[in-house]
């Protein structure tokens, strides 16, 4: 299934379109939520979580986009990441902690 995904992904990305950049990342996140689900861990920071490190990463990206297209994305990515796992790791101490 992955591997049709980033096929699928590539070729998209050859096109460069919005439209086609949206639907890889929908796709990816429904990935993510269905392993979150299988794994029985799910609950409500979920999606406050994925939110805020988007909006992280595309504050990033916004601000570096106009010098720098290349570096902004990069450091988009990096941040959007960073601020997941930051969370991820908040959540996961919290809830060790509480139990």
């Amino acid at each position: 299934m992955i591997k049709v995904y980033l096929k699928q992904a590539w070729e998209l990305l050859k096109q460069n379109k919005l439209f086609s950049m949206l639907y890889i990342v929908g796709t990816g996140l429904a990935i993510a939520m269905t392993m979150v689900m299988l794994t029985g861990g799910i609950d409500l920071s979920v999606g406050s979580v994925i939110a805020f490190s988007g909006a992280a990463g595309a504050l990033v990206m916004q601000e570096m986009g106009q010098t720098a297209p290349f570096p902004a994305g990069v450091a988009g990515f990096a941040v959007t990441i960073g601020a997941a796992v930051a969370f991820g790791m908040l959540n996961g101490i919290s809830i060790w902690i509480c139990h």
